[in-house]
């Protein structure tokens, strides 16, 4: 048994604890404070008080002893002993209330609830960060656009896009992204794992996401009604997410197409109007957005900064990257709520909500037709004007649609 002895004002403090370390310093009287007394790793059971006699030194001149202690005490390093540790995982923490908190991942235990739409939460913070939804708070706000966040994680990745950096990046191919979570979703092309499995048809699914999707599928009951156009869901989240179509503040005048954002409006009011404010300094063709003048002049450049990293073939934009993808990974992760068809990107999905809704936010200017897809509105505005663009070089027919002039030629190659 290992003994240590402490002498505070002539008091000895005798520590008796078993597989305790040897103590290293002894600590003058000035040093000893209340902080250090909490940090002593043993139990009052343990301590035991003996008084010693008094027994000063004589005075001697220049005896250093008598003279005030000028110096000021080592203070140790901060302990890295991680002392206490999870029963069930074994992960290590240094204090009592982190081991508390973790324990709640094995527990499932949520303490924290919200007052407001009664989620659950395991930490106090996570409740606070998760107020900021309802009461719209975005505290923090990104120095070169001045967007608004609510969480700083996600303004620090926000920054990235202005900064251009991506410091996460694949390790079998050249691709890099600005969060872990994107790099995480990508590495799933190379090695194909698909983690995340449907308990009831066994459909696997690369994205934790996709299962809860997957699994409406199985609900054949659509217990959630929308009040104003009667459409019906099967969770009441769909339902809520339907209800911003009727809330949307900000309404074209021409075809009622509504939007939540005012500079949306604008951009889709170009379509009505045909104001094309952006042009291509190469060619002069005008387009209605920044954006789309800035993938088209990839046309003159032939830059194609977009590679897939399974067959090598290159894009002029993101967005066609990630639709190509999509034929690799054989996903198709967008479903129509109303008849669960499904698609491979989002646009056409909401090309295809229109069936439902009955919108078509593309309308004809001379005879007031409306149409789903800008395309159809373009061909049919060629019928207004006359023009017939494909002409056949055999029998010298026109035809307004490329798909019916590719069709046509079929037959005089089968001709011949």
């Amino acid at each position: 048994m290992n003994f240590k002895d402490f002498s505070f004002d002539h008091v000895t403090v005798k520590i008796e604890k078993e597989d305790q370390e040897d103590w290293k310093n002894e600590y003058t009287n000035n040093y000893y404070d209340q902080d250090f007394a909490q940090e002593l790793p043993i139990d009052i059971e343990d301590v035991k008080i003996e008084e010693k006699p008094e027994n000063k030194p004589p005075l001697e001149e220049n005896n250093k002893i008598n003279k005030p202690d000028t110096t000021e005490p080592k203070l140790e390093k901060p302990t890295t002993k991680k002392p206490h540790a999870c029963a069930i995982c074994s992960a290590k923490f240094r204090s009592r209330t982190n081991l508390q908190v973790h324990i709640r991942t094995h527990t499932g235990e949520k303490p924290y609830s919200c007052k407001v739409c009664k989620s659950r939460f395991s930490q106090k913070s996570y409740l606070k960060i998760h107020i900021r939804i309802h009461t719209l708070e975005k505290p923090f706000t990104c120095d070169i656009c001045s967007a608004n966040f609510s969480r700083k994680d996600v303004m620090t990745k926000h920054i990235r896009i202005h900064t251009g950096e991506k410091p996460y990046a694949c390790k079998v191919c050249p691709a890099r992204f600005r969060g872990k979570s994107h790099l995480d979703r990508h590495e799933t092309i190379h090695t194909g794992e698909k983690r995340f499995e449907c308990d009831i048809c066994k459909s696997k699914f690369t994205r934790k996401s996709h299962l809860p999707r997957h699994m409406l599928t199985h609900l054949k009951e659509k217990a959630f009604s929308c009040s104003t156009c009667s459409l019906k869901f099967r969770q009441e989240v769909s339902l809520q997410k339907h209800m911003r179509v009727h809330d949307r503040t900000f309404t074209c005048n021409i075809c009622s197409a509504s939007f939540r954002f005012k500079n949306h409006l604008e951009i889709h009011s170009r379509i009505h109007t045909g104001e094309r404010p952006f042009a291509c300094s190469v060619c002069s063709k005008t387009f209605r957005t920044s954006t789309g003048v800035s993938n088209h002049k990839r046309i003159h450049t032939k830059e194609r900064p977009y590679q897939c990293p399974v067959c090598s073939f290159k894009f002029q934009t993101k967005s066609y990257l990630k639709r190509h993808s999509s034929i690799h990974t054989g996903e198709k992760p967008f479903q129509c709520e109303v008849c669960e068809v499904k698609f491979r990107n989002r646009n056409n999905l909401k090309e295809h909500l229109m069936v439902h809704t009955g919108e078509k936010p593309h309308v004809c200017e001379n005879c007031s037709t409306g149409f789903r897809r800008k395309k159809q509105l373009d061909l049919h505005m060629l019928e207004h004007e006359g023009k017939k663009p494909h002409k056949c070089n055999f029998c010298s027919k026109e035809y307004i649609s490329r798909t019916h002039f590719i069709n046509h030629l079929k037959g005089h190659t089968d001709e011949k």
